[in-house]
């Protein structure tokens, strides 16, 4: 929780982001989750809250890399913390993904900003993204010149609120990705008029195939 030192910084704007993400993202909430979808994961020592916590700092750039994350926090080894990451499955970070949209839209519907980019209708962008090559060499992979690739992934973007609203993934690189639309992903989608074609990505491509959808308000 924030303490009341930080409640008084002048840094209003700081303040009140961190107030939000630890509200969508309380420990309640995620170690609910992990709960649910640990798979074969186990608790010990370091919760997986704690984990997401460190990667929060570094995906809001305050800190630089999980290694001074966790350094400069001192809650665990940085054995405990990768061994944690490595066996986060899949179906845990979609759950958090999916969780945190269903938290953050009804901030967002709160502060009544919300602008549509089609009047009297709801848009969703759906967008495929497969994972950089990596340089980290697993043993099998050693004798082979280019990098493995990690996997890819199903993105449902919600244009109104400018959130992201589900994700599949897939650790098959080569999966096709309408395979990985699953019942969860055409719920957010809604039932509408779908329309193909090229246009800007929110997730960082200038210009590639995307899908849109479009159902009534």
């Amino acid at each position: 929780m924030l303490s009341q030192t930080v409640l008084e910084m002048k840094w209003g704007e700081a303040v009140m982001v961190r107030a939000v993400m630890e509200n969508v993202l309380s420990t309640e909430l995620v170690e609910g989750l992990f709960d649910r979808h640990r798979g074969r994961q186990y608790r010990r020592g370091l919760l997986f809250s704690t984990v997401v916590g460190l990667m929060g700092l570094v995906v809001c750039q305050v800190r630089a890399s999980l290694h001074k994350a966790y350094t400069e926090a001192g809650q665990a080894s940085v054995k405990a913390v990768y061994n944690k990451l490595i066996g986060t499955g899949l179906a845990l970070s979609q759950s958090l993904v999916s969780a945190s949209y269903d938290k953050m839209r009804s901030v967002v519907d709160e502060l009544h900003v919300r602008q549509p980019l089609i009047p009297g209708y709801k848009t969703r962008l759906v967008d495929g993204n497969h994972l950089a090559a990596t340089e980290h060499r697993l043993a099998p992979l050693r004798a082979v010149s280019g990098g493995a690739l990690p996997g890819v992934a199903v993105v449902v973007y919600d244009c109104e609120r400018q959130l992201v609203a589900e994700v599949d993934y897939s650790a098959d690189a080569y999966t096709q990705e309408p395979s990985l639309c699953g019942p969860r992903t055409h719920d957010r989608i809604g039932r509408g008029q779908r329309t193909n074609g090229r246009g800007a990505s929110p997730f960082g491509a200038s210009a590639r195939d995307v899908h849109v959808n479009l159902c009534r308000a």
